[in-house]
């Protein structure tokens, strides 16, 4: 596992063993942050499930921004932990050893708001898609002018609209990729 672009580009990343890991291939990566690319400024990066932080390692690599890593895992979150000292990025970004959605009412207390959340669970937790998406929503935690990037399983259907109150996250695009699926929102409000 490796940075594919910007200033961490070629860094080998540690990965995680076992089967209920699954890494985002590279050219799913390419997907997600050719999608990203237009919101990525000098903001907050949120990485739900973040296993290795490949993912928010690669945000870090390509912007000035700084990263969220929230995982319930002890062993990925030590993972992580090394892959950011490894790029020199650590100083960047803030680890929450946490579940979802519990994890989110933090953020919300340390008046934490991303301008691009990615949203990777573990293709069996069904569960933690809903619940979370919602969970965000209902916190407030994305900018106005942010999306959220969900990867799923392409058997996996999400709404095309998640509501509470006067917001909105409306589907934008789906991309496919294979056995993989990423599911763009954008957050719209009635005020």
């Amino acid at each position: 596992m490796r940075v594919i672009s910007g200033s961490y580009k070629g860094r080998k990343l540690k990965a995680l063993d076992g089967k209920r890991v699954r890494p985002t291939s590279d050219k799913v990566k390419e997907a997600i942050f050719s999608i990203a690319a237009p919101y990525m400024g000098d903001g907050i990066f949120l990485d739900l499930c973040s296993g290795s932080g490949a993912i928010a390692i690669e945000a870090l690599s390509r912007s000035e921004m700084k990263a969220v890593l929230i995982d319930d895992s002890r062993d990925s979150m030590k993972i992580a932990r090394e892959n950011l000292q490894l790029c020199g990025a650590l100083d960047r970004a803030k680890l929450v050893n946490r579940s979802l959605p519990n994890a989110l009412d933090s953020l919300l207390k340390e008046g934490i708001m991303a301008e691009i959340i990615f949203l990777d669970p573990p293709y069996d937790k069904k569960e933690l898609y809903t619940c979370t998406i919602e969970g965000v929503l209902m916190l407030d935690l994305l900018d106005k002018q942010g999306i959220m990037i969900i990867e799923h399983n392409s058997g996996l259907s999400l709404l095309d609209k998640y509501c509470y109150e006067d917001r909105c996250f409306n589907k934008i695009k789906e991309r496919k990729y294979g056995a993989t699926l990423l599911s763009i929102f954008r957050l719209e409000t009635s005020i």
